[in-house]
């Protein structure tokens, strides 16, 4: 694959012994018995006896298991039942999180599509996705998830969503162009796309380069299932105190033992029995089912915020991170944007709540600002929502959240608009799109061409000093006015403001032509 990312395209074609047309169905057949399904496959786990068994090993366990036989053999079964049924509740803890951590692969599958369209026999046919081969030719548009790793091969305005991969919140740019230099940063590479990503935007043809667990969305999937667990510094620490309990509790043990017959002249069998008693009380039999619950209301609380938490020590070695170090921002988010600030002519209006749900209030210094109370952010907001290339849907079998199809920004600027109460639907029906110039990094803005009655509209968005550059008028109180020197460097200020607390400032801007 990184080769393929340098290479020209008639190469690539050439290696996969493929064309622009796709395979023929019999040659997909023959490359699917030589490369499998494109599934992700999950190594076969360790049967549960085998899984309860292991936690045996742990050596404040045995020293459980220990007590519990000793006060056994002294008569004491209450005793003896109470600390085997406290090493059961342990180990019950952990098969219950180690069983939940499992289900890691299936959460995987689910950034997997189910259908696929595909160029078979110079047509295109919609296949399943687990039939996909090296060399099929690929068909994406707006709202896909990729099935598989593939080099594109003709691009239109392309931008996928990378969140799953690389964790990036912002849509790449997509294009055909051989990479000059790709070594390890193929990742990177804008002419290639991977399995489980989605396409923001536009459309585009892609050429299967990896299937399955081949693929770079495949080997973080078998990572999951071969890492090397060592233990946690809770575990190495609990297992160190056990030794130094286990010590402690011969050590005093015998003392008593051999007190026991020399001073208090009590029988052998009933030194026995003192010195079992003793030892016993030096095992603190609560202390593993107490740590190990505390760790399970953790791990519950994390699996709320969508963290998979694959074994209850962890929780103790992430309770100790002072500092995360990660190579760029925008790494560690969970791919949604919010609008939290408009800029009115000198008034900010805060806007609450968080991710996709339409769900929140516009404050001006507290005070609420109903729907439809403000022309200006009535008029910001349609233009936001208008000018625009996302679809927001509401929870579904597929989500049991708000989610966004396409640019999350665009996604999170229809969110704003049906806050305050703007039915968009009905607004693109009323100002039918005539056109759209999408957004590209040279004129650093979009435009959307809608028509009114007998008037035309033209709704723009973008960089905002790109775009206050081409304003000369300005919308106050429901009156149109001249922009001033004044008014342009309050804006100048309030943007670098907004930039300076890490918001993303967008301006927007519309014409009315006759």
């Amino acid at each position: 694959m990184e080769k393929a990312a340098s290479m020209r395209l008639k190469e690539v074609l050439d290696a996969l012994d493929t064309s622009h047309n796709g395979l023929t169905n019999d040659e997909a057949q023959v490359r699917l018995k030589k490369h499998g399904f494109n599934i992700l496959v999950e190594k076969k786990s360790h049967g549960l006896t085998y899984k309860f068994l292991s936690h045996f090993k742990d050596l404040f366990g045995v020293l459980l298991l220990f007590a519990s036989t000793l006060s056994a053999i002294s008569g004491m079964w209450q005793l003896s039942l109470i600390i085997l049924g406290v090493v059961l509740l342990n180990i019950f803890f952990s098969l219950f999180q180690e069983l939940r951590a499992e289900k890691a692969m299936q959460t995987l599958k689910h950034w997997m599509p189910e259908y696929a369209k595909v160029f078979r026999d110079g047509e295109l046919q919609k296949i399943l996705v687990r039939e996909i081969v090296p060399g099929d030719i690929i068909v994406l548009e707006a709202g896909d998830r990729v099935p598989a790793d593939a080099r594109l091969i003709t691009a239109f305005d392309l931008w996928t969503n990378n969140v799953p991969l690389t964790g990036e919140s912002e849509p790449q740019a997509r294009n055909t162009k051989p990479a000059k230099s790709v070594d390890k940063a193929y990742l990177d590479s804008p002419n290639l796309v991977f399995m489980s990503t989605s396409v923001a935007k536009g459309r585009g043809k892609a050429v299967v380069l990896s299937t399955g667990m081949d693929t770079q969305f495949g080997k973080i999937a078998n990572l999951t299932q071969t890492i090397h667990e060592d233990p946690s510094p809770l575990q190495k620490e609990i297992a160190r105190m056990a030794k130094y309990d286990f010590s402690i509790a011969v050590v005093v043990g015998s003392i008593f033992f051999f007190a026991s017959l020399i001073w208090l002249n009590l029988n052998f069998y009933s030194s026995i029995l003192f010195m079992i008693g003793v030892m016993v009380a030096c095992v603190p039999e609560g202390l593993q089912v107490t740590v190990s619950s505390a760790l399970a209301i953790n791990v519950l609380k994390m699996v709320k915020q969508n963290v998979l938490v694959k074994r209850l020590s962890a929780v103790q070695t992430l309770g100790s991170v002072t500092l995360i170090c990660t190579d760029k921002t925008g790494t560690i988010t969970k791919g949604e944007m919010t609008v939290e600030k408009l800029w009115i002519e000198d008034r900010v209006v805060e806007v609450s709540g968080v991710g996709y749900s339409p769900e929140g209030d516009f404050t001006i210094k507290g005070k609420t600002l109903k729907a439809q109370e403000s022309n200006e952010v009535e008029k910001l907001l349609e233009i936001a929502a208008l000018c625009n290339g996302a679809k927001v849907e509401p929870p579904s079998d597929k989500s049991a959240v708000w989610s966004v199809i396409g640019d999350p920004t665009d996604g999170a600027l229809i969110v704003a608009a049906l806050k305050y109460g703007m039915n968009v639907r009905n607004r693109l029906a009323e100002k039918p799109v005539l056109d759209i110039l999408p957004f590209d990094f040279t004129r650093k803005r979009m435009v959307t061409i809608h028509k009114l009655n007998g008037d035309v509209l033209v709704y723009m968005k973008g960089a905002p000093r790109n775009i206050l550059s081409l304003c000369s008028k300005i919308l106050i109180d429901g009156k149109i006015e001249a922009t001033t020197r004044k008014r342009l460097r309050s804006a100048e200020a309030k943007i670098s403001e907004f930039a300076n607390e890490g918001l993303r400032v967008i301006a927007v801007a519309y014409k009315k032509l006759p």
